[in-house]
């Protein structure tokens, strides 16, 4: 297994590390999309590999005001 290590969150810093196979490290240095590589992980965990951003970050950066009133 490999350690694989998100950049620092833009807004927040925070990183974080999963492990992964070398053949899912492989696959992803070949230009495999995340999505498609590590479909195991769970979607928000993965998006923070894609855009940077943690969870809690994106949510209050990204969430509209419709669905803060749900």
């Amino acid at each position: 297994m490999i350690k694989y290590t998100s950049l620092k969150c833009p807004n927040c810093g925070e990183q974080e590390t999963i492990l992964i196979t070398e053949d899912e490290y492989s696959r992803l240095q070949n230009g495999e999309l995340m999505q498609v590589t590590l479909e195991r992980i769970p979607p928000e965990t993965r998006e923070r590999f894609i855009s940077g951003f943690c969870p809690k970050c994106w949510k209050n950066i990204f969430s509209s005001d419709e669905e803060e009133d749900e």
